[in-house]
C-alpha cells in the first residue's frame, strides 16, 4: 500500500477515536438550561464532523484498493516487459 495513503489512513483513525472521546465527554457534561442551545450547536458539530470524517475514512480505503490495482498492474507490466527482453 502506499505509505501516503496509509499515514492518512491512520490519521482519519485517530480523529475518528478523538471524536469518539470528545462525543462521550460531552455526554457526561451537565449544562445550564440557558446553555442548552449552544450545546446542542456544538453537538451537532460534532456529528458533522464523524459524518465528514467516516466519509474521508471510505474514500481512503476506495484509494487504498485503486493503489492496490495499480500495483499489481505494474508489477504485471514489468514482468511482461522482463519476459519479452
Amino acid at each position: 500500500m502506499n505509505k501516503n495513503v496509509a499515514k492518512a489512513m491512520e490519521g482519519a483513525g485517530r480523529l475518528k477515536a478523538l471524536l469518539y472521546s470528545l462525543e462521550n465527554i460531552a455526554k457526561d457534561i451537565d449544562f445550564k438550561p440557558e446553555d442548552l442551545e449552544e450545546a446542542d450547536k456544538a453537538a451537532n458539530l460534532l456529528y458533522l464532523a464523524q459524518e465528514v470524517t467516516e466519509e474521508l475514512t471510505k474514500t481512503l480505503d476506495t484509494v487504498s484498493a485503486d493503489a492496490r490495482i495499480c500495483d499489481v498492474l505494474i508489477l504485471a507490466r514489468e514482468v511482461h516487459a522482463s519476459s519479452q527482453g
